[in-house]
């Protein structure tokens, strides 16, 4: 039978779905501030978190689910989305895209080929969680073994070391530390497992120290990158360090939440509505967010005041994901079955 979510842990993961949707509307609009862009690294975390989350739901489906089904509606539910905004992009910039970035986009495979279409860099994502889904019979397999769990990180880390850090070319380099993203995933259907979100915290403290840690050496290395002309120590700190360190953040953010919304729950449900409102659009507003940064839509220079501007990035990204989430489930009707 599939497991069920008790209600605290349901709560947690609407709360935490919000902060990663609004992270990442935070580092892309920082981002786009030379002045500060610097400060959008500091929230570069939200999509390591949909990878957790994403592998923690999927290990409350029940084995005796099929798979295929399970895909398939995972499919016609993120791509519809993704296809609408990829038809919209290439009718409104025909002029600017080729077959190849067109392939790209029909395939899903941005990601992989780096044929973006205009506006459309953030969509690597949907590439590394198509593949991650592909990989989740492979994943359960190798999760109900800690032993086998512990050799392919370790593979993975040690392989991707020196690819991230000497590979021939920048697309290889950032393929490398896609690895990152698909651990997340197997880390997250390892705690869903053994609902380790809704157990215990005790490695609170000592995961708050690795946090810490682990950031203070990637701020360190920020200041040297920026000192020493090295291309094998830029590498190494672009494609793997900063990976390592959000990822330990992503962690440490989703338990932070958890405990947060369970221990003041009585002062956090007042905020549960816009919250769960945020949530339940998140995923169209990563995809809508980001045409709202770019060319004459660019909302950093709505007005001189980035505060104002921030907002109205905001509310303008709420109003294209709704439009889109809408249009979604027109299309999305006659895929699903009865």
């Amino acid at each position: 039978m599939m497991r069920t979510i008790n209600r605290g842990v349901s709560r947690s993961l609407y709360w935490i779905r919000a902060f990663a949707c609004l992270s990442i509307m935070a580092c892309h609009f920082l981002g786009s501030i030379p002045r500060v862009a610097f400060l959008g690294q500091i929230f570069n975390v939200g999509t390591g978190i949909f990878f957790l989350i994403s592998g923690y739901l999927q290990a409350y489906h029940s084995k005796e689910k099929n798979y295929l089904d399970w895909l398939r509606n995972r499919l016609i539910k993120i791509l519809i989305p993704y296809y609408i905004y990829c038809l919209f992009i290439i009718i409104a910039f025909s002029s600017q895209i080729n077959l190849r970035q067109i392939l790209s986009a029909i395939f899903n495979l941005q990601g992989f080929t780096h044929a973006y279409l205009p506006y459309s860099g953030h969509l690597w994502y949907l590439s590394i969680m198509v593949f991650c889904y592909v990989l989740t019979p492979l994943l359960e397999k190798i999760t109900e073994s800690k032993k086998r769990v512990c050799i392919l990180f370790g593979l993975v880390y040690i392989i991707a070391i020196p690819v991230a850090t000497w590979g021939p070319n920048h697309r290889i380099r950032v393929l490398a530390s896609y690895t990152h993203s698909v651990m997340l995933y197997l880390l997250g259907m390892l705690s869903g497992k053994s609902d380790c979100l809704g157990k215990t915290t005790k490695p609170y403290r000592k995961l708050t120290v690795l946090m810490l840690a682990t950031n203070v050496m990637r701020l360190g290395f920020i200041w040297l990158t920026d000192h020493v002309d090295n291309e094998d120590f830029n590498n190494f700190y672009t494609y793997y360090l900063s990976h390592i360190s959000h990822a330990i953040l992503a962690i440490w953010i989703c338990i932070t939440i958890y405990i947060i919304t369970t221990k003041w729950e009585k002062l956090t449900l007042i905020y549960d509505k816009p919250i769960m409102f945020i949530a339940h659009l998140s995923y169209e507003i990563y995809i809508m967010h980001n045409i709202l940064l770019y060319d004459r839509w660019n909302m950093t220079k709505l007005t001189k005041v980035q505060p104002i501007n921030a907002v109205v990035f905001l509310l303008c990204s709420i109003v294209l994901a709704f439009a889109l989430s809408w249009i979604s489930q027109l299309v999305r009707k006659p895929f699903q079955r009865r």
